[in-house]
């Protein structure tokens, strides 16, 4: 016997029908209540970005629990992973995700997707180091180079024109300059960007020494 409100939590087909002493029974009356999950909100949403990101899955319906794909696929509830609120998704490369809503005696909810492109700049070697520095001297130059990043290969010229991976010289160590020169160098590392091209420009000056002056003797 219907005496207060009737709480609908789940997919209810309610109905209802009505007497009185002495009168015939009312028509049945019937309603159908629909319970639909809220479609899942995806933090951040889609988009560009320049470092791995902590994607986190959310609804407004109690209870429910959220299934979740990376590759594209639709999401199927009970299949499909489950999101642990407590484990945010990490995305470190391009993917879309997709995530439904799903309670017991509910209607799933709609599918929710994202769209992620990383785009992780990468790191650049650093310049390297070419000692002595420019300028002019009196006798050859022993030539050192050196950068700080580790397992960097460096690549040199001596001819003005730009190093790269197909042009100049591999540095081995140490060389010997004795003539007037413009070296150039630049660092190279596999998974980096190139560093930037550093320059060293000697002049070598050795004074030309005098013969002494003859002497006579007797004078």
């Amino acid at each position: 016997i219907y005496s207060a409100q009737i709480p609908i939590n789940q997919i209810t087909l309610l109905k209802a029908r009505a007497y009185q002493t002495n009168w015939l029974p009312s028509s049945i009356s019937a309603v159908t209540y629909n319970m639909i999950s809220s479609p899942v909100s995806i933090a951040p949403n889609g988009g560009t970005y320049d470092a791995i990101q902590s994607v986190t899955l959310s609804t407004v319906t109690e209870s429910a629990t959220i299934s979740y794909t990376l590759d594209g696929s639709d999401p199927i509830p009970g299949v499909s992973p489950f999101y642990n609120p407590l484990n945010p998704i990490l995305v470190d490369h391009n993917l879309t995700l997709k995530a439904i809503a799903s309670r017991a005696n509910w209607y799933s909810s709609t599918i929710t997707s994202a769209t992620f492109v990383i785009d992780i700049p990468l790191p650049t070697v650093a310049i390297p180091q070419i000692l002595p520095a420019s300028g002019v001297y009196n006798q050859a130059q022993t030539v050192t180079m050196s950068t700080s990043t580790l397992d960097a290969t460096i690549r040199y010229t001596s001819d003005g024109s730009d190093p790269s991976l197909s042009n100049g010289t591999t540095y081995m160590g140490s060389f010997v300059v004795a003539d007037n020169v413009l070296i150039k160098a630049r660092a190279f590392k596999d998974g980096y960007n190139p560093s930037l091209i550093t320059s060293a420009q000697y002049i070598i000056v050795i004074p030309i020494e005098t013969v002494a002056t003859p002497d006579f003797a007797p004078a």
